[in-house]
């Protein structure tokens, strides 16, 4: 029996021999926290400088973008109703409808990005003549937008709109193509910011007589051309 009990002790120490040697893992686990800290400060100030070069740009939700982008994002309603201007398929209320929104918002857009952008490419000379076209392609369209204001003829009516949408439809394509990539080439990142602020102040002072209470787009009365 003693025999048998040493055998078992025997093989019972071989087996621990076997075994892997555990290493004392508590002393790791504190260095291990120690990097996932550092990570985290790490990430959190990362973060940070982020949100710093994000709130420069105006990229943060209630700041000022600057003005390339601010006028790229006002393109966008633009657009919108300039396709259903210029569908002569779509229903003359559809179409109306569309001009009426898009007239308000043509003329705050253009009148502050005059007061903004073009009045600061006429005090450069190598942007004075594209600030100058600028002018002449907003006139054209103020222009046009009066007369289709004054017609009657409902096919007339459509062929203006139509010429409308794509006037201001080549102008913002231009801008957005050619212009606008080029001015951000010859500027700084602070003038453009400045820029988006006038801007957004000459569009809220302009909102406010565009959008006068006692100011309503009159309806325009149709009659069928003969």
């Amino acid at each position: 029996m003693k025999m048998k009990k040493m055998k078992k002790t025997e093989n019972d120490k071989s087996l621990k021999k076997a075994l892997p040697v555990k290493k004392n893992f508590k002393k790791e686990v504190p260095q291990k926290k120690i990097v996932l800290k550092q990570k985290s400060v790490m990430k959190k100030d990362l973060g940070e400088r982020k949100g710093d070069r994000a709130r420069l740009v105006g990229t943060v939700k209630g700041q000022h973008h600057e003005i390339i982008q601010m006028l790229v994002d006002d393109h966008k309603p633009l657009k919108r109703l300039i396709d259903k201007m210029k569908d002569s398929e779509a229903s003359m209320s559809v179409r109306r409808s569309a001009f009426n929104e898009f007239v308000p918002l043509l003329t705050i857009h253009a009148r502050s990005e005059e007061n903004s952008l073009y009045n600061f490419e006429k005090s450069e000379i190598d942007m004075r003549e594209e600030a100058f076209e600028g002018y002449v392609e907003h006139l054209v369209a103020d222009q046009l937008i009066e007369e289709i204001k004054k017609t009657a003829d409902k096919d007339l009516w459509g062929a203006q709109v139509k010429v409308l949408a794509e006037l201001v439809e080549h102008h913002i394509e231009e801008e957005e193509s050619e212009i606008f990539p080029e001015f951000k080439k010859c500027t700084t990142l602070e003038d453009r910011i400045r820029l988006g602020e006038e801007y957004q102040v000459g569009k809220s002072k302009i909102k406010g007589d565009v959008l006068h209470p006692q100011i309503r787009i009159e309806e325009t009365t149709f009659v069928a051309s003969h």
